[in-house]
């Protein structure tokens, strides 16, 4: 294996720990902003719910225990399938926002892989130039 397919190799796999630690949780993040939309319950109801059905998002009160042991308020989302008559075919409960957070979790590592691919080559020969061996000179 050649010193500069090693390296490139090496500046590739820096590359991309370091966009992926950066990517892949602005990711995770989007995802739990955007999973009550309506573009998220037609998009995952289009995957999980049967043909001829309509996803819905459906949504109630509920509480949670924090840390301390006391309960919170807190609202919780369902997608459900309904048929022609609004009447409910499947409740997907709350998979489909599991689902939608490792789609987006996923894609952030794409794009941390596509970025480092593009860039490692430019950098490889950044690094080479700049601390590559020097050439020797004629007068010694």
């Amino acid at each position: 294996m050649k010193k500069g397919m090693a390296a490139g190799c090496i500046t590739w796999v820096i590359l991309f720990s370091l966009m992926g630690a950066c990517l892949v949780p602005v990711g995770l993040m989007t995802a739990g902003f955007t999973s009550q939309t309506d573009f998220v319950t037609q998009t995952m109801g289009g995957f999980l719910c049967p043909t001829g059905t309509t996803p819905e998002l459906y949504t109630y009160a509920t509480t949670v225990r924090s840390e301390l042991g006391t309960d919170m308020p807190a609202t919780a989302s369902e997608l459900i399938c309904l048929d022609n008559n609004g009447q409910t075919v499947v409740n997907l409960g709350p998979a489909y926002a599991f689902i939608w957070t490792g789609v987006l979790g996923i894609a952030g590592l794409v794009v941390a892989a596509i970025l480092s691919i593009f860039l490692a080559g430019p950098i490889g020969i950044f690094i080479a130039k700049k601390f590559g061996r020097k050439q020797e000179s004629a007068i010694g």
